[in-house]
């Protein structure tokens, strides 16, 4: 069933993506005589979590470009944020040959002992999993505790922030427990995103703004989160717009004009998306919103 897929090697920057009828489709352009690779695993995974699960399931440990990297093509995306007063410097292994060793800051050298980091890393993902689940408050409460711990741009953080990026506006609860109550009218009317207060609106905005920046260049043919992201940042710019004064009608098309550019990446990033999964229906609405810019707009 897969042998022609069974050639691709293991690379974590360069993923393809593939549908029932075995169609394998790449976001990058393709030069003649280039290796093709896949994804193996989890390409937003930390480094450590993926050579595990390779070396479980698939008996082998991946040597590309960017497992053989420390700070992951620059953004530190396992990193442990230095506590030395002042500092705030990424926490890495020397080398991927000493993940087991100590650590050490990128910026003022200081080491931190590996079970240090393993105690953090593991009370990290403990309370991940333990997380009211749809909970914006809660995301905001972790993001908050573990980015003094955790590198900003950590596996486990953006985890959350992806998360946060989509509740906000949409099904997250502000209630401190993280339950859903009412009915599913009143729910979505509760987090409708016209009636999110500007504070949200502009947390969703920066943080789906970072998040498509850091997987474009960690993993850049993730198409489906970088999809999603590109989606919910058209909605949060849209939302921005519709709130400006007539009077400021400058700023409203230039916010609009940009919601209109992330729509149309939308489109391109979730194009095979089959209409039976959220992606397809999220790809469904992003080609409505498209052809309303449009019209509006006049393009």
């Amino acid at each position: 069933m897969f042998l022609a897929g069974a050639f691709l090697f293991s690379q974590y920057n360069k993923k393809f993506y593939k549908k029932w009828f075995g169609g394998i489709w790449s976001t990058m352009a393709i030069k003649k005589g280039t290796h093709l690779s896949i994804c193996y695993s989890d390409a937003l995974w930390g480094t450590a979590a993926r050579q595990s699960h390779l070396q479980f399931t698939k008996l082998f440990k991946c040597q590309c470009d960017r497992c053989r990297d420390v700070s992951e093509f620059g953004t530190n995306y396992s990193a442990l944020l230095c506590t030395k007063d002042g500092c705030n410097g990424a926490v890495l292994p020397i080398s991927t040959e000493q993940w087991d060793d100590k650590w050490q800051c990128r910026k003022c050298g200081d080491t931190m002992d590996k079970r240090r980091v393993e105690i953090i890393m593991d009370r990290a993902g403990q309370d991940l999993r333990a997380m009211p689940k749809a909970s914006i408050n809660a995301c905001r409460k972790y993001l908050e505790h573990y980015g003094k711990l955790l590198y900003k741009n950590h596996y486990l953080l953006v985890e959350v922030k992806i998360q946060l990026v989509q509740f906000i506006g949409a099904a997250g609860t502000l209630d401190e427990g993280g339950s859903i109550g009412g009915s599913q009218q009143e729910q979505e009317q509760k987090n409708s995103l016209q009636l999110i207060d500007s504070e949200l609106l502009e947390l969703k905005i920066r943080l789906a703004s970072e998040i498509i920046q850091l997987v474009e260049k960690l993993a850049p043919t993730e198409a489906r989160i970088l999809g999603l992201m590109c989606f919910e940042m058209h909605s949060g710019l849209s939302e921005k717009a519709r709130r400006i004064p007539l009077e400021s009608a400058d700023a409203s098309v230039e916010l609009l004009r940009l919601s209109y550019e992330y729509v149309e990446r939308t489109v391109k990033y979730l194009q095979y998306e089959p209409s039976i999964l959220s992606e397809g229906y999220i790809l469904k609405q992003a080609k409505e919103n498209r052809e309303y810019l449009k019209s509006f707009m006049g393009f």
